[in-house]
């Protein structure tokens, strides 16, 4: 799926997806901050792989996450000049591998690169101000 940051409500808008309940795509929300895989990607630019969701004590376990039986998830920023736009995320209910996480990350990178030569008009309050840590 893929999540557009919205900061004025500190939450990511889910935009796109395959495999979802009716409903989620348009309307679902997943929020920012460090204890949501996909709000600590935008937070960190960085990539987020989780092998056991459901187990973790790092990360909240989201109601959409838990009622789709998602246990393993990568997370890849999409930047646009030197900002997260978006967040690239597959989800699954098993285990995913370092191959997913290689793809996921050349993906996000192709991805910027598609939106800049195509010069997609971007909301500029879509865009969230990107932290290194």
């Amino acid at each position: 799926k893929v999540m557009c940051g919205r900061p004025d409500k500190r939450d990511l808008l889910v935009l796109a997806g395959v495999g979802w309940k009716q409903g989620v795509v348009g309307t679902a929300t997943l929020p920012l901050g460090m204890r949501s895989p996909s709000g600590r990607t935008v937070e960190t630019c960085s990539a987020v792989v989780i092998t056991d969701l459901p187990h973790s004590d790092e990360f909240d376990y989201s109601g959409l996450l838990r009622d789709h039986g998602i246990v393993s998830l990568v997370n890849v920023p999409i930047e646009v000049n030197d900002k997260v736009w978006a967040v690239l995320e597959v989800d699954s209910p098993q285990h995913l591998t370092d191959v997913t996480r290689h793809f996921l990350d050349v993906a996000g990178d192709g991805e910027v690169k598609v939106l800049q030569i195509t010069q997609v008009p971007l909301p500029a309050s879509s865009s969230i101000e990107r932290r290194r840590m």
